[in-house]
């Protein structure tokens, strides 16, 4: 299996004495694009974290035969720090007027992660994400004011300048109206053109064209 992009054996995750994921076994080709599903509870996130490192697990989880490489997880909720960097933000104080005044904006924050950039490893000039990620319209609002749909898309943009050799993320559409899933759903097949590798943990129901297979977690 030479062209194994990312290949899971018999990983078995525990929070205390509970198993969250007993045995798991996935193997992802390169050039495939995987959906994983599954109920509420039935260790999706878990996945995805532990992929990412943040759990520990046994079993063997391998990419591309080397060491782990650059991974990032958008997850579903976001916070972020004022101008004073002395708070967090949610995205449901968005319409708090004195917040909204201390809240950097798009710009500054995707300028903050690294300023010389000109272009990410898959060839994505940097100049055009926010045209990809149609978040181009509010690069001059603060960040709490930005919709649910508009914030998600900004922590992908985030997520890519970090150049990840995985993107994973976890229920992106939750809270988005049709609009925006219908958004999130054309840019995700976007990405793919680009050449970002994506890991998509989502419902059964929000599955975009440019996944070519699906997983299902059970029990």
């Amino acid at each position: 299996m030479d062209d194994f992009f990312l290949s899971i054996e018999n990983v078995t995750v525990r929070s205390g004495e509970k198993e969250i994921l007993k045995k798991l076994n996935l193997n992802i080709k390169e050039n495939e694009y995987w959906a994983i599903v599954g109920a509420s509870g039935s260790g999706k996130t878990t996945l995805a974290n532990t992929l990412s490192g943040k759990h520990y697990f046994t079993g063997n989880i391998k990419f591309n035969n080397e060491a782990k490489p650059n991974i990032v997880v958008v997850e579903q909720q976001h916070r972020f720090k004022n101008l004073s960097n002395v708070s967090d933000f949610y995205y449901q104080q968005r319409y708090n007027s004195s917040d909204a005044e201390d809240a950097i904006t798009v710009e500054k924050a995707l300028e903050q992660l690294n300023p010389q950039q000109k272009t990410i490893a898959t060839g994505i000039e940097v100049s055009k994400l926010p045209g990809i990620l149609h978040i181009t319209h509010v690069m001059d609002e603060p960040l709490i004011q930005l919709s649910n749909g508009e914030n998600k898309r900004l922590q992908i943009a985030k997520a890519i300048l970090q150049e990840p050799e995985l993107l994973i993320l976890d229920n992106p559409f939750i809270g988005l109206d049709v609009e925006g899933r219908r958004i999130l759903a054309n840019i995700i097949d976007a990405l793919k053109q680009t050449g970002v590798n994506i890991l998509l943990i989502t419902s059964p129901f929000e599955v975009p064209d440019s996944i070519t297979h699906v997983a299902v977690l059970r029990n």
